[in-house]
């Protein structure tokens, strides 16, 4: 392939990054809030006070493992959405597996109440791998379509 001839990547979207930080914030906040009233409830714990540092462990495990994952993005920095997709691939399985070690350090040391301590960890990294994968599929669906700025005759029929 000529220099001529090479297609130049679709630059990846400023909002892509914003979602899928703002993502794992959200799954982090909206979890740490709601998993203590539902352990509170359920009376795995005394109250929600007591639950509260325990699911603030668990969902604490998986924003610190998303904050390394996603420090992948500054350091190799995608130059298309066709590599955006793959870094978004790679930052997930580092995030949830980074994000076991530090939970199970968690757990041996501090010894929580399991059940508000796992399930606040796993509900976490679950709506944080269903951001993640929405968002690489709506980036990746962006590789394979045309660029406005360069129309085609079946979008553009009358040129």
């Amino acid at each position: 392939m000529t220099q001529a001839t090479q297609k130049t990547p679709t630059p990846v979207p400023a909002w892509a990054y914003a979602a899928l930080a703002g993502g794992l914030l959200m799954a982090c906040v909206l979890v740490t809030l709601v998993f203590p009233a539902i352990a509170a409830k359920m009376e795995w714990t005394n109250s929600f006070s007591t639950a509260l540092p325990m699911a603030l462990q668990g969902t604490g495990a998986v924003f610190l493992a998303g904050l390394v994952g996603y420090s992948l993005y500054a350091i190799n920095s995608p130059k298309g959405v066709g590599s955006f997709a793959f870094c978004v691939l790679g930052s997930s399985g580092i995030r949830m597996l980074l994000g076991l070690a530090i939970a199970l350090g968690l757990s041996l040391v501090t010894n929580p109440e399991k059940r508000t301590f796992w399930g606040s960890f796993l509900v976490s990294a679950l709506i944080a791998l269903i951001v993640e994968t929405a968002v690489g599929m709506v980036v990746g669906r962006m590789a394979d379509a045309p660029s406005p700025a360069v129309p085609t005759t079946a979008l553009n029929p009358q040129s």
